[in-house]
């Protein structure tokens, strides 16, 4: 839907641009697919990525590193 060009910095003014590395954002016709396929499955959650998968995993053994690397993430804009 490319909600992510129309972010708003931390004083709460347009940012004018994404945040975010362009070239590793799911499409949102790519996310509309892997939704389908999961509801057809009647899965009850969908991790869309491999890291997501990996994050909720370490996060029940140590959540405080998996809040470190987001923090980090968002400050270099990943």
């Amino acid at each position: 839907s490319e909600i992510h060009r129309r972010a708003f910095g931390a004083d709460g003014k347009p940012t004018g641009t994404s945040p975010l590395q362009e070239s590793r954002i799911m499409s949102a016709e790519a996310c509309a697919g892997l939704i389908a396929r999961a509801m057809e499955k009647r899965q009850r959650l969908l991790i869309t990525s491999w890291r997501g998968r990996l994050g909720r995993l370490v996060r029940l053994f140590a959540p405080g590193l998996i809040d470190a690397v987001a923090r980090k993430a968002v400050a270099q804009g990943k």
